[in-house]
């Protein structure tokens, strides 16, 4: 892999796991009315602050090559985190997904 996509891997789960929109269930059957990500809305690169990646190196001495994967783990912590500096930031903890609107409506500003 090239260090070029191992520095983008981490910041594209942050991406997909932390800012992407919620499915859209139908109220009566349940059927998902946005069921692919061309339906869904994601974030560009271009509307994410700077992001620092660093690795450390250490290989994986029974892997081939030393290799290691690297990126799996991101996605878990995502979703907490900013689910608490929203909530250190408004004083309200929110139902996902964190929506603009439910914000504003928190803050009266609706």
């Amino acid at each position: 892999m090239s260090p070029n996509d191992a520095y983008q891997q981490p910041i594209w789960s942050l991406v997909m796991d932390g800012t992407r929109e919620a499915y859209t269930l139908d109220k009566t059957t349940g059927r998902v009315l946005n069921p692919n990500y061309l339906d869904i809305k994601s974030r560009c690169f271009n509307d994410l602050p700077d992001f620092k990646v660093i690795f450390t190196e250490t290989p994986e001495e029974t892997a081939p090559h030393g290799a290691r994967s690297f990126a799996e783990a991101v996605p878990v912590p995502v979703t907490p985190a900013i689910v608490m500096a929203i909530y250190n930031a408004t004083g309200t903890m929110f139902e996902l997904p964190i929506t603009p609107d439910k914000i504003l409506a928190a803050l009266g500003k609706a």
